[in-house]
């Protein structure tokens, strides 16, 4: 063999070890990074949906011992008027306790409204005690809705709401022979632009169709608690979120109560002493200035 060949094959073999090398350290290499791109906005979770359960929120201990309350309030009985809610029919304990004492009670009514409840929760009361063999009032006034709706934060279907209102009055009409006046849900928070005014709107526009004015009736007062241009009035509810009457706004409940309460227990009905039935003015109780802030 000549120096050439010799020499020739030498550097064939030196650039076939550099060509080997070079692969491995490329088949080792980390893959490139993919270029930076901005995080894709999360998406909005859908509304809630469907039928509300019935469902009770006995791990809040002040619910629990109101709800044994008011089941002790069921068995009793001997009252006329059952109101049924949240903390706007709750609240008439407090902030409309006098409105109550000089304008209610002739006609006998019985507070069953919880603070913070929602459709579920009522329709689990009724299931639950809230309703007894001795329960046998001649009216229920029904007002729920309104913590569907801010719970969720205004991402909840109308029709859901709807469809728990409607299992409350299907298990009421089930179980008493009272007539039933449902409230359209109030006005939530003083702008009507803002989401939960909208969305309690779409909510009442739905149950508005279970009245058959035989067993069922509807009443809207909402516009008594709006200027003309649909803001809430200054003074008519007591917290900055525009949902708590103030002892004014009582009295303009009181005023689309009496004339219904009357009609419906009938011109035999005897109150257990006359009525105050005139109506609200700003003057009585009504706020100055907003209230502070209620939990709902």
């Amino acid at each position: 063999m000549s120096l050439i060949t010799h020499s020739v094959r030498a550097a064939f073999f030196v650039a076939a070890i550099a060509l080997a090398t070079q692969g491995a350290a490329t088949l080792s290499a980390a893959p490139p990074k993919a270029p930076k791109t901005a995080a894709a906005p999360a998406a909005k979770p859908k509304p809630l949906s469907g039928i509300p359960k019935a469902e009770s929120r006995n791990n809040d201990r002040s619910w629990a011992e109101r709800q044994k309350i008011l089941n002790q309030r069921a068995k009793e009985g001997g009252f006329d008027v059952m109101f049924i809610g949240d903390s706007i029919t709750h609240y008439w304990e407090w902030h409309g306790k006098d409105v109550w004492a000089k304008r209610l009670a002739p006609y006998r009514p019985a507070n069953f409204g919880i603070g913070g409840d929602q459709t579920g929760h009522v329709l689990w009361r009724l299931k639950n005690g809230n309703l007894s063999s001795k329960t046998n009032p001649k009216l229920i006034i029904l007002l729920i809705g309104t913590n569907d709706t801010g719970h969720s934060h205004a991402n909840i279907e109308a029709q859901r709401v709807a469809s728990g209102v409607k299992a409350i009055i299907t298990e009421l009409q089930s179980r008493t022979r009272a007539k039933i006046l449902l409230f359209a849900i109030f006005p939530r928070d003083i702008s009507p632009e803002h989401p939960f005014r909208k969305k309690n709107e779409e909510i009442n526009a739905l149950i508005a169709k279970f009245a058959d004015n035989n067993r069922v009736f509807y009443k809207d007062i909402n516009k008594s608690f709006l200027d003309a241009n649909g803001w809430g009035r200054k003074g008519v509810m007591r917290d900055r979120e525009f949902l708590h009457p103030g002892e004014w706004g009582y009295n303009i409940w009181a005023d689309a109560l009496i004339p219904e309460i009357k009609t419906h227990l009938g011109p035999n009905y005897k109150p257990a002493t006359e009525a105050n039935a005139q109506p609200a003015s700003p003057k009585q109780g009504g706020n100055s200035k907003p209230a502070k802030k209620t939990k709902v």
